[in-house]
Parts: structure tokens; C-alpha cells; sequence
């Protein structure tokens, strides 16, 4: 019998490998974790430096605080402060004057715009019509409210089921970022950084995982790469994945919701306190603007879909720009360079070992989350926010409760 290196050994140090980490810990099985980057918390990232705050390069919501999300409780442990989302929005007209009646309007047009989405629910197979169906004043802004600004893709290319069945509820910002607060999370456990696993063998009693630096055999693998290394292979496997796998990864994608960060100089009506703010533009690259986030001196703008992943091409300057240009118009270039300091724009495609923001159910994927869920291997475990608990999907808190559960699946076969 060949002598292993690990019990388990967990690949990826993501809230999925945090998860799977500390449950292992708990459970008393010994265990490694490796990751392919220099840092712990995959999309979980808080820039601290740059604007001068705290700013959240990822996962920014601890969504849903009141249907169980573990990381609220694990922030109130930590001594985290917590700031709840009021959700306040206004809206600027074309002339630059703040119009609390438009966003109002605005609400109205995305509630019409979500309806039409829950129309699609028992047709997944049709693709979500790009435009929803929607005409009229904020038509544009409700529109891009669905696949853009949440998904980070275009509607039509998102399951209607998949989409609607996130959970949502009571959001919480953290002021020290949703990233520090995963990495401080993950202080006790020693990961292995600038470890990228090349090739996964699976034999009869141990697994062996591949990198540049060697070879590291377990009895258990958990896998937390995410879909889109995946789908790229970054990853060999020897034996090939199963084909139910296989079919369940070819029915995800991953969405690119791109973030710009703006330096916020001056704290002038509307950028005087957190709430959104909304255009009514019909531009492919419009953003959603989160003014003062948790009462930061900064602005968040999300901007989405395929048009947004196209520009991010030409570099984080035309991101920024396009972000930038709608408030210029509005309130005239010198205004916005008076408020406006210091900015950043994400770009999580280029990011090597992730290779988007989240995944996505393409439309039709019906079961593809479950199925990502079933053991891959007897001594092969997938765990992500792909695979999370249903309603869970795309999420830091799904990412933990599926390394969490896979973790548990290990110690019940024990």
C-alpha cells in the first residue's frame, strides 16, 4: 500500500477550500490546502490601498443575512463592523439634476423587467429575450438590472430558473471589505500559495496532484477550482471526469461583472451619502453607480455583459472611462474631475486561476448544479459556488457551504 502525503488534500484556498479547511479541522482528519495564487480568498479580494479605502475587488454583499448566510455570523464572531444595505436610491436627469421620481420609476421598470424573467421559468429552454420585452423610459437601465448588473452577462444568456432562484434578502456591506474579512477568516490555515495543480490521477487508493514543484499524493482530493479553469483545462485528469461532469460544466459559464472605483473628494449632493444612483441612458456599457458604499469615501460602479467584456479588452482606462462618461455628460467633465481622485476597474477574466466573477446557468442548464454536486470520484470531491446549496449559487456564502458539505461527505465515508 503506498504511504500518501495527506488524508485530504484541498485544492484551491477560496471560501469553498476555507470552508472545507475548517470543517476538516474541526472534524479532527488531517489535511493540506494549495492554491495556485500568491493570496487566500479567490474572489473574495479587498483592495485596501489604492483609493485610499477600503474597496472590495469581488464579492463586495453578505447577501441574504436573514436566510442563513454563514458569513454574517462569521463577521459578528470576528468583531467585524457590519453595515446594512438601506437600498436608498435617486437618479440624475439629463441635465444633471438629481430626480428622486426617477428611480422610482426606475423600480417600477425593473420590478416589470423581473416579472418577465419568472415568465420564462417553466420555458428554461428559450433564452431569456435580450431586451426582456420591455419599452419606455428606463427600459434600458431595468434591463441591464437582470443579466449585466447581477450576472455580468447578457440576458439571453442566462437560465430563467437558475437565475430566479438565488436567494435574496437583507444585504450587509462590510467597511473593511468582504475580502479581509475571508482572509482573516483563513489566518489559521497554512495554504500552500503559488501552487497550481496541472494534473489530478485518480487510482484505486490515493489521488495524486500534479504541480510544477512536484508531486503531492491523499487518500481524498476536494477540488475547488472554479468552472472557468476548468472549462479552459487548466487542469488534467487522468481518468477523464465523468461524463455527467462533463455535461453539467458545459451547461455553466462564467459572467464578468466588472467593478470601477472611484476616489470620492467631495461629498456633495448626490455623493453625500450610500445609496444608488441611476441613468436612464440606453448605452450597452451603462453602469449601475453605488455612491458612498457603507458610507466609504468612494464610488462603486457595476458594469456588465458582453459589450463591458469587450471594452475591458482595450485596458482598465476605457473601462473607467465608460463608467466615468455618463456623470460627465451630466454634470460637465470638470465636475468629475473635481469629485473624482484616484480609480481602478476589475477585470476578473484575466485573472489566471479563476477566470471570471461567478458562474451562470446557461439557458436549459436545468440540473447542472446538482449534478456538479454528485462525488466525482470516490476519492475526487468538487466544491465551488457553482455547485453551492440551491439558492446559494454564485456566492461567497454558497463557495463555503459546498467546501463545508464536501468536507462532511468525506468524513461520512470514513
Amino acid at each position: 500500500i503506498m504511504t500518501v502525503d495527506y488524508e485530504v488534500l484541498v485544492i484551491g484556498a477560496g471560501a469553498a477550500g476555507i470552508g472545507a479547511s475548517l470543517t476538516l479541522t474541526a472534524l479532527g482528519i488531517e489535511h493540506a490546502v494549495i492554491e495556485a495564487s500568491d493570496r487566500v480568498g479567490g474572489r473574495a479580494w479587498t483592495d485596501q490601498t489604492t483609493l485610499g479605502t477600503p474597496f472590495d475587488l469581488g464579492a463586495s454583499f453578505i447577501h441574504a443575512v436573514d436566510q442563513g448566510n454563514p458569513w454574517a455570523d462569521i463577521a459578528l464572531t470576528f468583531g467585524h463592523r457590519v453595515f446594512a444595505d438601506t437600498r436608498e436610491r435617486t437618479s440624475l436627469d439629463a441635465a444633471g439634476v438629481i430626480d428622486p421620481a426617477g428611480a422610482k420609476n426606475y423600480l417600477a421598470m425593473r420590478e416589470a423587467a423581473f416579472a418577465k424573467v419568472q415568465g420564462h421559468l417553466a420555458r428554461t429552454e428559450t433564452p431569456m429575450a435580450a431586451d426582456l420585452g420591455l419599452t419606455g423610459p428606463w427600459s434600458g437601465p431595468a434591463a441591464k438590472a437582470v443579466g449585466p448588473w447581477l450576472a455580468g452577462t447578457d440576458n439571453d444568456q442566462l437560465d430563467a430558473a437558475d437565475w430566479y432562484g438565488c436567494h435574496s434578502g437583507e444585504d450587509w456591506l462590510l467597511p473593511g471589505g468582504y475580502g479581509r474579512l475571508v482572509e482573516t477568516t483563513a489566518a489559521g490555515i497554512k495554504a500552500q500559495l503559488n501552487t497550481p495543480i496541472r494534473k489530478i490521477t485518480v487510482t484505486g487508493d490515493h489521488v495524486i496532484a500534479e504541480s510544477a514543484t512536484g508531486k503531492r499524493t491523499a487518500r481524498q482530493v476536494i477540488l475547488t477550482a472554479s468552472i472557468g479553469v476548468l472549462q479552459a483545462e487548466l487542469i488534467n485528469f487522468e481518468p477523464q471526469l465523468p461524463a455527467r461532469a462533463l455535461a453539467a460544466l458545459d451547461r455553466l459559464a462564467m459572467g464578468n461583472l466588472t467593478k470601477v472605483g472611484l476616489e470620492l473628494q467631495a461629498f456633495e449632493p448626490p455623493f453625500d451619502r450610500h445609496q444608488y444612483l441611476q441613468i436612464d441612458e440606453a448605452s450597452p456599457t451603462l453602469p449601475l453607480y453605488f455612491l458612498r458604499p457603507a458610507n466609504s469615501p468612494s464610488i462603486m460602479a457595476f458594469l456588465g455583459g458582453s459589450a463591458v467584456a469587450e471594452l475591458s479588452k482595450l485596458g482598465a482606462d476605457a473601462v473607467i472611462d465608460a463608467a466615468i462618461e455618463p456623470l460627465a455628460a451630466r454634470l460637465g467633465q470638470h465636475t468629475v474631475e473635481r469629485l473624482f481622485g484616484r480609480r481602478l476597474a476589475t477585470n476578473w477574466d484575466t485573472q489566471p486561476w479563476i477566470r471570471g466573477s461567478y458562474s451562470n446557468g446557461l439557458p436549459g442548464c436545468g440540473n447542472a448544479r446538482a449534478r456538479l454536486r454528485e462525488p466525482w470520484h470516490e476519492r475526487l470531491v468538487y466544491a465551488g459556488e457553482a455547485n453551492a446549496p440551491d439558492g446559494w449559487q454564485a456566492t461567497v456564502a454558497g463557495a463555503y457551504l459546498a467546501g463545508r458539505n464536501a468536507a462532511l461527505s468525506i468524513a461520512a465515508r470514513k
